[in-house]
């Protein structure tokens, strides 16, 4: 036995071995008025990109020479400076942090 209620859903009764199963489905999907499924707004995937901080820096070619910078720093401007080696490129950069921070 089959029963049309409103809005479009059907109900299907059916009697087995003294059992009675309902099952209901809903058939709202019509010409005139389609509920699809939400869109998918996932946002793109942006790969990591690599950013080379001591680009901006001033690297030196050895730790003397960036040694000899640092104490000239400290004498003309009164700020003590920091040699430390990048592992990105190798190079010998300056920083006010000592290497005990």
């Amino acid at each position: 036995m089959t029963v049309e209620a409103l809005g479009g859903v059907l109900f299907y009764f059916t009697i087995f071995d003294d059992v009675l199963i309902f099952t209901c489905y809903n058939t709202i999907y019509t010409k005139d008025h389609q509920t699809m499924p939400r869109k998918n707004n996932t946002p793109k995937h942006t790969p990591h990109i690599f950013v080379n901080h001591e680009a901006a820096k001033r690297r030196f070619a050895t730790k003397q020479q960036a040694q000899k910078a640092a104490k000239h720093q400290l004498l003309v401007n009164n700020i003590e400076l920091f040699v430390y080696q990048s592992d990105v490129n190798r190079g010998w950069y300056l920083t006010r942090k000592s290497s005990t921070d």
